[in-house]
């Protein structure tokens, strides 16, 4: 299933500022990505202050290095600051839902036309 890891907010300390690179290849995950509510903004920066969102796999590398920091691309590539690519993955769970909802349009459309060339036919 998965796994859960309570913080006490009271005791989480997280670095103040973060200097994050200014370029348009990468952008803090944090700032730009992540909407949370401000009384457990330590925690989210515990989690996602050290984090980039990067447009490719090539910029991810790059700047994790440059600025010792994890960076995930649009595709969900995974560059650790220490040097690990971690590639992305299709979640079948989401593929079935959408074949579902494409084959369920497919039944209405069908339904649909069929009416309407029995109306032509009568």
């Amino acid at each position: 299933m998965g796994r859960v890891t309570f913080l006490p907010l009271n005791r989480l300390h997280v670095d103040g500022d973060v200097a994050y690179p200014d370029t348009s290849d990468v952008a803090p995950l944090l700032t730009r990505c992540v909407r949370h509510d401000p009384k457990v903004d330590v925690a989210m920066r515990h989690v996602f202050g050290r984090k980039l969102l990067a447009r490719t796999v090539d910029a991810a590398s790059t700047w994790s290095g440059q600025c010792n920091m994890d960076a995930i691309t649009l595709d969900g590539d995974l560059c650790s600051r220490k040097g690990a690519l971690t590639g992305g993955f299709v979640d079948v769970a989401r593929s079935r839902l959408r074949a579902h909802a494409e084959l369920s349009e497919a039944e209405a459309a069908f339904k649909a036309a069929d009416a309407e060339r029995g109306e032509m036919q009568r």
